[in-house]
This record gives structure tokens, C-alpha cells and sequence, in this order.
């Protein structure tokens, strides 16, 4: 759709800036308008006044007539022609004499056409930043008003960096002339562009009156920018509005049965619900919980509300308190919500691993153990949660049962800590072929594989392999084993001998 409008700008050439929501009085008129620009755009804007003259003679009140005979006039020096045209033009519309501002060129030399016919070229193959070179070479850092302003801010909003400038510089254009519906326009389209600012796009797209010169264009992209947002409860109203307003039969079936559109208390509830979830998801908790306690006490049984207040719980680790708003939630929602579903899940789990680690620390080892062995009822695979077995288990004395809980773990063993561990407890039971193959899947990259390749050495020692175990242990001091290991551990006693005669 950009590149349609910038080869429409520069083919016609539209120099003269239309004012107001101009409609044509009759089909003659409008191919009159398009033979004037189109004389324009040629350079010959003499001809061009003619034409804009029988123009006045059907409709003596047609804007666009008015503003380009009064800039004619005052290029060509006819001072008393372009005060009559312009107070003329006061009275028909008065909005619309601000056009006639001097810093607006009124005729371009033959450079400059030239200049913006390449400008919509290159703008029209995505080289926005070589567009607007030569728009700023034409107009400098002022457009002038109408279609070559749209043409050029359209321009600048491709460009990311300047994207923020250009909406600013239409909104201001739409304040300062409001009745001229193609700034809303410009503007409503750019913003449906992206998805952070599509609903208000909707929303001033929705202001542009059906019967205005941009009231079909202004359709069209409604109805693209709703097609867009299919399936986003935000766009319901302005849906509903669309349809309010044109019959869309096809349109009306791509959605299905269209809702009514939310009262007035039902959208201020949920900009304070897209409040509070939007200060929860910066970290500002207070705020959050204060906003969904607020929204609480008008509605206890709001899943969404008991949701919010659960992660704000969540945040602040106190899972035990999460847990009970997530299970509050999930008997008040009436369908499954997976997403209530995996926050119970995971406020159960954390639950769980802070009461195991609380009790670790006051020694109660039976109870943490059943603490980690919940946690890993809610999730089986959980690093975490089988660390915490195989650690207490430990502690219990019972290596054997760890094991298991070891063996689980090399299956995501990153650093080696699983291999190390489940080695060391096959090293205890006598198991020292086990053992071996344990060691030998910890990595050279990793810390411990100094560890590794030392109690290799020791197995080895044990199974009466003393070259293997020599050899080990040279390759242990070489990863950064100290040599205090060999030095005091029974186990190898049998092999110090022998490297020392080395």
C-alpha cells in the first residue's frame, strides 16, 4: 500500500495541499481535479489554472480549485487574484488557508521534480534512507502540507530510527488539521504496521467518516489491520464497531459470532487487569499485588486476578502462598488453563524444595528426603530435585540408594559431578569396574577430571592394574591433581614404590 501511494504522489505530482474531507460534486469534477495535478506535475501550471478555474465554475466553493488558483496567483506576482481566492477560501474553509503558508513551495523547478520522482522511485524498492536524501535535498526538514507531508513521513517511518519522529511529526499534523482525514489516515495505517500500536490504529482509522475523501482507503486498512488481530480479545470493540458500520458479510463469517462489545466498567477492568500485569511483569510487586487485590475485592473468583496475585507471590518466594491462589484459580476457571496448570505445578514444586532445604538445615534428614521426593513427584527429571535425594541420602548412610538418584542425573550431567559421585559410591561397594567405566565419562574439560582420572588410579590400584594406575596418576597431577593425593592414600601405597624407582 506505501509503495501504491508514493507512485500516485509522483506521477501526478500533487502540488497544491488539499483541505478538509473533499468530496467530488460529480464525476466531471473528479476528472477535471486529475487533469489539473496532472498539468502540475507537468510544470504547467498555467494551463493547470485554467482548469482549476472551470472547476469554480460547477462548484464555486471546491477547496482544492481555491488553494491552487491562490497559489498560482501568488507565484505569478497576481497579488489581488490570490487574496481574493484566499478569502474566498477563508469563508468555504477556513482551516484550510493555513495551505497557503510561503514556506510551502507552490512551483518546483525542473531539478527538484526530478529529485521527488526519484525519491518515490526509490522509496517504492525499500531504499527509504536514499528517499529521504532526496526529500530533505526538496523540502529540507519542513514538508509542505497534504500528500508530499504523508509521502514524506511515510518515507521517514521506514527507516527505524527516525520510525518514532514520524509518527510524532503525523500526529501533530493530525492535531493541527483535523478535518483533513488523510493525516488520520496516514497515520491510522502506520500504526496498524506494528502490534504494539495496531489497536490504536483501529481506533483512528475508526474516527475517518465513511462519506470523507479517505473514508474507502481508511476501510481497507481497518479491515486489514481486524484480520491481523484475529483472535485478540483487545480488538472486539473495534470489530464490533466495523461492522457496525459496513455490511461485511465475509468478513462477519472469517470471525464467527462476533460478541458485543464490552461496557464501560468491563474496559476499565481490564486496562486495571493489563495494569497490574504489567507492573508485575516489571518486578514493581507492591504495585502489582495492591492493583490485583483492588480488582479481588470486586471480583473474588476471578481466575486471571488470583492468577496475578499468585505470581506476585511467586516473585517474592513465598511458594506455599502461590500454590493456594493457583488452586483457587484453577477451581474457579471453568475450562482447563494450561497456563494456571503449569504455575500450580511449579509454585508445588518450589514448594516443596524450600521445605526439603529448610529441613536439610536443621538436620531433619527424614523429613527432607520426603520433601525432595515430592518435588520430583511433580517433576521426575528435576536436577535439583534428585540432588537433593542423593545428597541426603548420603547423609542417611544408605550410598546404595543414591546411586539410583546419581544415575538419573548422568543424564543431563553437564560438568562430570553425576559420574564423579556415582563412581566414588562403586569405588565403596568394591565395585571398581564399575567404577571405571564411571570416570570415564567425565570430560577433560571439567573441573573434576582431575578427580576422575586419580580415583581411576585408585581402582585401578585396587584391581592389581599397578602400570595403569602409574600411569593414571601421572595424568592426574598433569590435569592439576596435588601430589599429596598419592602421597597419603592407602590405595595407591603398592604403586608410590614404583614411581619413585621411576
Amino acid at each position: 500500500m506505501k509503495s501504491i501511494r508514493h507512485f500516485i504522489v509522483l506521477t501526478i505530482l500533487v502540488l497544491v495541499a488539499c483541505g478538509g474531507n473533499v468530496i467530488a460534486q460529480s464525476s466531471a469534477t473528479d476528472i477535471l481535479v486529475n487533469k489539473a495535478r496532472s498539468l502540475e506535475a507537468r510544470g504547467r501550471a498555467d494551463m493547470a489554472s485554467e482548469v482549476w478555474k472551470q472547476i469554480l465554475a460547477v462548484n464555486p466553493d471546491n477547496t482544492e480549485a481555491l488553494t491552487g488558483l491562490a497559489r498560482y496567483s501568488e507565484a505569478t506576482g497576481k497579488q489581488e487574484d490570490a487574496s481574493k481566492y484566499a478569502s474566498h477560501l477563508r469563508k468555504v474553509h477556513p482551516e484550510a488557508i493555513r495551505k497557503l503558508e510561503p514556506s510551502s513551495p507552490s512551483v518546483l523547478t525542473q531539478d527538484q521534480t526530478a529529485k521527488l520522482v526519484e525519491a518515490g522511485k526509490l522509496a517504492a524498492n525499500k531504499d527509504a534512507e536514499g528517499a529521504m536524501n532526496l526529500y530533505r535535498e526538496v523540502f529540507k526538514n519542513q514538508p509542505p502540507p497534504g500528500e508530499w507531508s504523508i509521502a514524506y513521513y511515510e518515507t521517514m517511518a521506514a527507516i527505524p530510527v527516525e520510525y518514532s519522529r514520524a509518527i510524532a511529526s503525523l500526529r501533530q499534523l493530525r492535531k493541527k488539521d483535523a478535518p483533513d482525514s488523510r493525516y488520520a489516515l496516514a497515520l491510522g495505517k502506520l500504526l496498524t504496521y506494528k502490534p504494539g500500536t495496531r489497536v490504536e490504529g483501529m481506533h483512528i482509522l475508526a474516527t475517518i467518516p465513511t462519506e470523507s475523501s479517505s473514508g474507502e482507503a481508511a476501510r481497507a486498512a481497518w479491515r486489514a489491520a481486524l484480520l491481523w488481530e484475529k483472535g485478540n480479545p483487545a480488538a472486539t470493540n473495534s470489530l464490533h464497531a466495523y461492522l457496525e458500520r459496513y455490511p461485511d458479510p465475509e468478513l462477519r463469517a472469517s470471525f464467527g459470532a462476533v460478541k458485543a462489545p464490552r461496557s464501560t466498567e468491563e474496559s476499565v477492568r481490564d486496562r486495571a487487569m493489563q495494569a497490574a500485569y504489567a507492573a508485575l511483569q516489571a518486578d514493581n510487586l507492591d504495585e502489582a499485588e495492591l492493583q490485583f487485590e483492588q480488582l479481588r475485592s470486586q471480583s473474588p473468583a476471578d481466575p486471571k486476578i488470583l492468577s496475578g496475585l499468585g505470581f506476585v507471590r511467586m516473585k517474592r518466594q513465598d511458594f506455599a502462598g502461590a500454590q493456594k491462589l493457583f488452586e483457587e484459580a484453577k477451581a474457579a476457571s471453568a475450562n482447563s488453563d494450561r497456563t494456571i496448570d503449569q504455575a500450580l505445578s511449579t509454585a508445588t514444586f518450589w514448594q516443596s524444595m524450600q521445605d526439603a532445604n529448610r529441613l536439610l538445615e536443621a538436620d531433619e534428614l527424614g523429613n527432607a528426603l520426603a520433601s525432595f521426593q515430592n518435588a520430583a513427584k511433580v517433576r521426575p527429571d528435576s536436577p535439583e530435585a534428585l540432588k537433593g535425594i542423593a545428597g541426603t541420602l548420603m547423609k542417611l548412610g544408605q550410598p546404595g540408594q543414591a546411586a539410583a538418584a546419581y544415575r538419573k542425573l548422568t543424564a543431563t550431567d553437564r560438568d562430570g559431578s553425576a559420574w564423579v559421585a556415582l563412581g566414588g559410591i562403586l569405588l565403596r561397594q568394591k565395585d571398581r569396574a564399575g567404577a571405571l567405566a564411571a570416570y570415564a565419562h567425565v570430560p577433560a574439560t571439567s573441573k573434576l577430571y582431575a578427580k576422575a582420572l586419580y580415583n581411576s588410579a585408585c581402582a585401578n590400584a585396587l584391581l592389581g592394574n599397578t602400570n595403569a594406575a602409574i600411569d593414571l596418576v601421572g595424568k592426574a597431577e598433569a590435569a592439576g591433581a596435588p601430589k599429596e593425593w598419592a602421597l597419603h592414600d592407602p590405595d595407591l601405597a603398592a604403586i608410590r614404590d614404583q614411581r619413585a624407582k621411576h
